[in-house]
């Protein structure tokens, strides 16, 4: 834009220094895009929290349960076949490591690849884990995770990698008509869709611990997915996963009840302004509508890019790009 500017250089480690110098700004045509102005909401965050001082952990996530307590897990690496959750009832003032032996919940394996957690409206915890690249591993906690029931060898097919969680928690307040959905990428064949009985208690040996095909056949195409998404209001489940210069999400319609027989469509969200996508895993959630948000990085221009679909993925708006330039580095949005 027209206008002065002013550049103000900061040496560093410079002793004495007499540089003077110009400097010509030039902008391309158009401008940059400039930053999004927001006239509401005023977000804004607190200070940080250190949630493990001990371990480092890669693509970590977060869940809140209906309580308002804050779940978060990650693995420590695959070498180091462990991954952790550790949980917050405080709003997030603190955390601390939730499965017995300070390790992860299911420790009686080899894991560590990828994790991920997820509660139901009965406050039982599910978690899932890679057992290296052999299986998917999954624990329950009907406790807040002081004691972990668990099941490592979840998954029906070997050569598995990045597992997600999704739940359903039926019509009514009730245990009985919980589903648990876990899906996870089996190389080279693609993504598989399990399901199973939400957990009725301690005793209950088969409720998020035992998984059978919620569909028959390889789900979605191209890798990798993003999290497995349950819309409550619509009662569909979404798989994005990017493929190309675009991602490519798989719906299925749930029935009250359905843990099988489920049939996928696909579709595909606009093509990335930059020509590609990637840097890890696009993003899909939902809202109180039902309408539905696909968000990704692109790794032809960093830029950041979400498109909303009002019909459940029938069209999709025009991507908007999220953040200003320039856009150096943005990955896993």
């Amino acid at each position: 834009m027209p206008g002065l500017y002013e550049v103000r250089t900061v040496p560093f480690l410079v002793v004495a220094s007499g540089y003077t110098g110009s400097a010509l700004l030039a902008f391309t045509t158009g401008g940059p895009t400039p930053n999004p102005s927001f006239p509401s909401g005023n977000i804004s965050f607190g200070a940080h929290t250190i949630v493990d001082p001990q371990r480092t952990e890669g693509e970590p996530l977060v869940h809140i349960d209906q309580a308002g307590n804050i779940w978060e897990s990650g693995p420590w690496g695959f070498s180091t076949a462990q991954g952790f959750v550790a949980r917050s009832t405080d709003s997030g003032d603190s955390f601390h490591i939730v499965s017995p032996n300070g390790l992860r919940p299911n420790p009686a394996a080899s894991g560590g690849g990828d994790s991920d957690i997820i509660t139901d409206d009965q406050g039982n915890a599910y978690f899932a884990d890679l057992e290296g690249l052999l299986a998917v591993g999954v624990a329950v906690s009907n406790n807040q995770g002081n004691i972990w029931r668990e099941n490592s060898l979840a998954s029906t097919l070997p050569l598995d990698d990045r597992q997600w969680l999704a739940l359903d928690n039926g019509a009514t307040s009730a245990a009985s008509d919980n589903t648990v959905f876990l899906t996870y990428r089996q190389i080279p064949g693609g993504s598989q869709i399990l399901s199973s009985p939400g957990s009725t208690g301690p005793f209950d040996s088969v409720g998020g611990l035992v998984y059978s095909n919620a569909a028959t056949t390889f789900v979605g195409a191209g890798a990798p997915c993003g999290r497995l998404t349950f819309d409550p209001v619509l009662r569909n489940l979404y798989l994005p996963c990017v493929q190309g210069n675009h991602v490519h999400v798989s719906k299925a319609h749930v029935n009250p009840g359905q843990r099988s027989g489920l049939t996928f469509s696909s579709t595909d969200t606009p093509a990335s302004p930059g020509g590609s996508v990637g840097n890890l895993f696009a993003s899909l959630t939902t809202d109180q509508a039902g309408n539905v948000y696909v968000a990704w990085a692109d790794p032809t221009n960093n830029n950041v890019y979400l498109t909303v679909s009002t019909n459940t993925g029938t069209r999709w708006s025009t991507p908007l790009q999220v953040n200003g330039d320039p856009a150096n580095t943005n990955v896993m949005p």
